[in-house]
């Protein structure tokens, strides 16, 4: 099947069943994992690292489908062109990638929630690439044994706060430091330093769940 064949056949398949996700709120959690597995699978046929989020507009309470290359700027490509080509329905509204949001949300993730409001974040700097500004994000219940989750979920809630496009854009190409938050008195000595050796990122982002 062609790219173009691709991209017709999920919006197809869409247009004659986007009443069912309409209101996933209504149905059990059994019945709302299995539309959302059939939308992936379905969404995965044209680009099997294309995700997508499902929410509603906070002003007029319109659904929104947000198809998301995960901060993946080699896939940004394939966003465009998916929600370039998607049908007008009345009920739906079609967004290219994560847009930036206020605080005030929550990101649930693999049974965790993430509240940015109650999150802490270190500056770090570093005076060979003083153009660049890294971060630790500090977590009271983190442990290492959970660090790809809270890595994960840190890209997802930095997303939501910049916007997936320009996050990407602006990221550097190196892994966000994420580490137990513990109470100790104020530090007097400037930031901490971002090595200039540090390493790329390898993880990858999880699939993304109902917005």
């Amino acid at each position: 099947m062609s790219e173009q064949e691709s991209i017709r056949s999920f919006w197809n398949w869409f247009t004659e069943n986007n009443h069912k996700y309409l209101f996933l709120h209504d149905v059990s959690e059994e019945a709302k994992e299995k539309l959302l597995s059939e939308l992936l699978l379905r969404l995965h046929e044209f680009c099997d690292e294309l995700y997508f989020e499902i929410g509603s507009d906070i002003d007029d309470q319109q659904p929104e489908l947000v198809i998301t290359a995960d901060g993946n700027i080699e896939n940004f490509g394939k966003v465009e062109i998916l929600v370039d080509a998607a049908p007008v329905l009345k009920d739906w509204k079609f967004i290219k990638f994560r847009q930036p949001h206020d605080t005030g949300f929550i990101t649930e993730f693999e049974g965790s929630k993430f509240n940015p409001d109650k999150t802490i974040y270190i500056p770090l700097e570093n005076k060979h690439e003083p153009e660049l500004l890294g971060i630790y994000v500090c977590y009271p219940e983190y442990t290492d044994e959970e660090r790809n989750k809270y890595l994960s979920a840190t890209y997802i809630m930095l997303d939501t706060l910049l916007g997936e496009k320009p996050a990407a854009e602006k990221r550097a190409p190196r892994k966000p430091a994420v580490k137990k938050a513990v109470k100790e008195k104020p530090a007097k000595e400037k930031a901490p330093e971002l090595a200039p050796e540090a390493p790329p990122a390898e993880e990858s982002l999880p699939p993304p769940v109902e917005a």
